[in-house]
């Protein structure tokens, strides 16, 4: 979880440094927080039962949207339960390391949090790539 959190606080940081309201900030780090487990989460998914079961790899492409949507409204609501009511001062305290740490600018916490955005969507389209070359149709 503190991958989670770290994800989560970069965005919000650099939301507030760009001037964002801070409750609209912070539902906005955990929605890019969310599509980030997605697109991980449903990689990994992906390559694992590729290898083990592929019948029901392709049972579960026989509903994409769904799949998808469920899934993301999944880490959404997990999110939002650690953010709003589990550990509410999960993302402070996390800022506070950050500070400490000087990784404050506001241009830096855009790169940090457009790299692993970017980088989340480029991995789960080269599985999905991979994916789709063995066979498995969408």
């Amino acid at each position: 979880m503190y991958m989670v959190d770290l994800i989560t606080c970069y965005c919000y940081m650099m939301l507030r440094k760009f001037h964002y309201a801070e409750w609209n900030a912070k539902n906005t780090a955990i929605i890019n927080s969310s599509v980030v487990l997605f697109f991980i989460f449903t990689a990994s998914l992906d390559i694992l039962l590729l290898f083990v079961s592929p019948d029901k790899l392709q049972a579960l492409y026989s509903y994409p949207k769904t799949r998808y949507v469920l899934t993301i409204l999944f880490f959404m609501i997990i999110l939002d339960s650690r953010y709003y009511l589990l550990k509410k001062d999960a993302i402070y305290v996390m800022e506070g390391k950050i500070n400490r740490s000087g990784q404050n600018n506001g241009w830096l916490l855009f790169i940090i949090t457009s790299s692993i955005l970017i980088g989340s969507i480029i991995i789960g389209f080269i599985v999905a790539q991979y994916v789709k070359a063995q066979g498995i149709t969408f």
